[in-house]
């Protein structure tokens, strides 16, 4: 997948999972509270690995303000959390906001995109559903004129969706900097102290917008609580996006892909 394509700025990604061109906004403020996802910002689950626990992030200063760490050894760490985790949730917070659920399994992941001004998109390992006032359509390249429309909208967030997008985003900046820790406030309200670790340098994506800021913050038993970015397009206000994860290694809600597909999910 491009660099162009994983790292749309916040105002192109709902747009791409909705179907229909970007629209300009101004950046997008945080400090009013909203529902959390799953109704939980709470740490991991006791049967979460903690951070130290992984290999992939035991030999990293994520805690050491002036730190440096490595795109790449960043994303090795994040994606090893996600993986042990298996469940997760994200709210992404911005002009148009979603959330997504999801269980990584062996062959890949069962998400559960829901934007939140309207329709779903429903993705697993081999197939994929968009939903629109309620009615699910299997994603299909060789279909109906709906499938086929319905295909694209569904591999366009494949590479887009949590959690796999996560690395992606990690390893396209090369370097990032431990910070001091930070009150940072979450959707339910409540504020937590938060370790930021922050991009060095903004990345020029084929020149046709910038990502000026790319933030995640964690603490010693989480490593992924949330996600700031900023991305400017030329001739547009500079648009800023927070995505805050929860429910990790708890039981999410993946009822409409288990109907969708017949099957029982091995949800923990």
């Amino acid at each position: 997948m491009s660099l162009r394509r994983l790292l749309l700025p916040a105002t192109i990604v709902p747009a791409l999972l909705i179907g229909c061109a970007p629209v300009p906004t101004a950046a997008t403020s945080t400090e009013t509270p909203a529902p959390a996802v799953g109704g939980a910002t709470a740490p991991a689950e006791a049967a979460v690995p903690v951070t130290a626990a992984l290999a992939e992030c035991s030999g990293l200063e994520l805690h050491t303000a002036g730190a440096s760490v490595a795109g790449a050894a960043l994303a090795q760490c994040l994606q090893a959390f996600i993986e042990a985790a298996r469940t997760g949730s994200a709210r992404l917070e911005h002009a148009l906001p979603s959330e997504q659920r999801w269980l990584v399994v062996d062959a890949g992941a069962y998400v559960l995109h829901d934007r939140l001004d309207g329709g779903k998109i429903a993705i697993t390992p081999d197939a994929g559903w968009s939903e629109s006032d309620g009615v699910w359509i299997r994603a299909d390249p060789n279909g109906s004129v709906e499938e086929i429309i319905a295909d694209q909208v569904v591999e366009a967030a494949r590479g887009l969706a949590m959690p796999a997008a996560i690395g992606g985003f990690a390893t396209a900046g090369s370097a990032f900097t431990v910070g001091e820790p930070e009150e940072l406030g979450l959707p339910d309200g409540l504020s937590r102290s938060l370790t930021p670790i922050a991009m060095d340098a903004p990345i020029d994506v084929d020149g046709v917008y910038t990502i000026d800021e790319m933030v995640f913050y964690g603490d010693e038993t989480v490593p992924l609580v949330a996600m700031k970015t900023t991305a400017t397009m030329p001739g547009l206000p500079s648009e800023t996006s927070m995505t805050y994860f929860a429910d990790w290694g708890a039981e999410v809600d993946l009822d409409e892909i288990e109907e969708l597909t017949g099957t029982e999910l091995p949800i923990p």
